[in-house]
């Protein structure tokens, strides 16, 4: 397994909770720098600031 596998699987389980309305504010807050800008994920995309 590489790095990027496990960081892949990590930022899919917290964006799925982001989504459902469950996440964690600390753990998004560690995946926003992995996450592309203009991603709807992205910082003021909406799906990964819902709260």
């Amino acid at each position: 397994m590489q790095v990027a596998d496990l960081l892949a699987g990590a930022a899919r389980k917290i964006a799925e909770d982001a989504l459902h309305g469950h996440g964690d504010p600390e753990l998004t807050a560690l995946l926003r720098p992995y996450v592309h800008p203009r991603s709807i994920w992205g910082p003021g995309g909406g799906l990964i600031d819902r709260r």
